[in-house]
């Protein structure tokens, strides 16, 4: 099981403590829609071969590198709960239909407003969420998974003919636990805790119909 658990740190989250303290540039506009600026992180401890703690990172660099998508200007952001890849530019891969990802957003509770000119509206919620990454889409594969509470929010402001949208998203889920794993295809094995965060910010304007 030790070797086995220090497979895990190699494969999906060796050497990464300086990326994760990089900064996460802001949401990007792709054919008219938001891709806010995803940042994955979590610190997982296993017991290495001198059964001694030891901790390790994941962060955006892993996944990347596990889905084979790591490039200048790659990154990930996320658009209507599934992870893409992209750049500057354009949309490069959607890692959830591709199998390295899948995150479940439930909102449990939320408060919608608008400004008394019509012109503004604003949703806030709170909820759950419960998300895996994988380094292959199908087993046997090494498994990072992240969930807890969430609280998001959003705001789009419209012109006065409402002809665009400058909109504002936000997801903060600071305080996840986490833990990763090995699926065998006939099983879960070789369980290690840990704690992590998952946040995704964006804003633009949007053109509308």
């Amino acid at each position: 099981m030790k070797s086995t658990t220090v497979i895990i740190g190699c494969a999906l989250a060796a050497g990464l403590m300086t990326f994760a303290s990089g900064k996460v540039q802001a949401g990007t506009v792709i054919d008219n829609s938001l891709y806010s600026a995803l940042k994955v992180k979590a610190t997982l401890t296993f017991v290495d071969s001198n059964d001694k703690f030891k901790k390790m990172s994941f962060s955006n660099k892993d996944i990347l590198s596990a889905s084979g998508t790591s490039g200048a200007g790659h990154k990930l952001a996320l658009n209507d709960g599934d992870v893409y890849v992209i750049d500057k530019d354009a949309v490069l891969d959607n890692l959830t239909q591709e199998g390295y990802t899948e995150t479940t957003l439930d909102e449990y509770i939320s408060v919608d407003t608008t400004s008394k000119n019509g012109h503004t509206d604003k949703h806030t919620g709170q909820g759950y969420i419960d998300s895996y990454f994988y380094d292959s889409p199908t087993t046997p594969c090494n498994v990072v998974n992240l969930y807890g509470v969430f609280s998001d929010s959003q705001t789009d402001a419209y012109n006065n003919n409402n002809s665009t949208d400058n909109v504002s998203s936000s997801l903060k889920a600071n305080s996840l636990a986490a833990e990763s794993y090995t699926d065998t295809g006939e099983g879960l094995v070789d369980f290690i805790p840990g704690s992590g965060s998952i946040s995704a910010n964006g804003s633009g304007k949007l053109n509308l119909p």
